[in-house]
């Protein structure tokens, strides 16, 4: 199965844009999201897209370890689960 790349894990955020407290496409992908302004139910809320749209399962403890703390860690960690 080919790589999810960046481009396509930013045109999931946009399609849940509206849905979080900040503009996902000002976004770095390696900076840390909450230092972006994103709270924790923002996050939750991208990963629960993410999932869906790729249709794999991210391991709640990635999530609670903070290894999916920017960008650049969650299209690693979906890369490596599909």
């Amino acid at each position: 199965m080919e790589k999810v790349t960046m481009k396509e894990l930013m045109d999931v955020l946009e399609q849940i844009g509206p849905n979080v407290s900040v503009d996902v496409t000002k976004l770095k992908p390696d900076q840390p999201l909450n230092n972006q302004g994103l709270d924790s139910m923002d996050i939750v809320n991208i990963l629960f897209e993410i999932e869906d749209n790729f249709h794999i399962t991210i391991p709640d403890e990635a999530f609670r370890s903070g290894k999916l703390s920017t960008l650049d860690t969650i299209l690693e960690s979906i890369n490596e689960n599909r």
